[in-house]
């Protein structure tokens, strides 16, 4: 302004209200708003990455029959457990079944993996067919971090046999 002979402040951020020689209010409805939702996002946030699990599971049952019959007699149903480490360290992973008591998991106890890593493992369940009650069990996979066995996860899953009742 100086160099074009103006005077100072023609150049501005104001309101007609200000340059009418009205006083501006800085504690408008509008900005408590904003500053309200600010600080609800932000709380959001860090709760989210205090709060966020360290490892993910998915489990899938085999798509291909819906159970098979061993050698032994025994029904089996094929699983397929996808795990993915989501901590910067290396983890292993305690794998537990739980559901009808003469059911058997066959695969890995246990599951190493490295930070960011995904694996997918193969497990068996196999049941006696005089043990089942009816053609659908209610099952559970667990897995257990180690080093953090507070986040432990449960997975639901079904166990299907032969249907008696046909």
């Amino acid at each position: 302004m100086d160099k074009m002979n103006y005077e100072h402040g023609l150049v501005r951020y104001a309101t007609e209200h200000e340059l009418g020689g009205g006083k501006t209010h800085w504690l408008r409805p509008r900005l408590v708003g904003y500053g309200i939702a600010m600080v609800v996002m932000c709380i959001a946030f860090t709760y989210a990455l205090t709060h966020r699990s360290t490892v993910e599971a998915k489990i899938a049952r085999d798509r291909g029959a819906l159970f098979h019959e061993t050698k032994r007699g025994d029904i089996e149903n094929t699983y397929t457990l996808t795990l993915f480490n989501k901590t910067s360290f290396n983890e292993i992973y305690e794998v537990n079944f739980q559901g009808h008591p003469s059911a058997r998991l066959i695969g890995p106890a246990s599951l190493e993996l490295a930070p960011g890593q995904t694996r997918v493992q193969i497990y068996q369940v196999q049941i006696a067919p005089d043990m089942l009650a009816n053609s659908r069990l209610p099952i559970s996979f667990i897995i257990e971090p180690a080093k953090h066995p507070e986040n432990e996860v449960t997975i639901e899953s079904s166990f299907i046999g032969p249907d008696r009742w046909k």
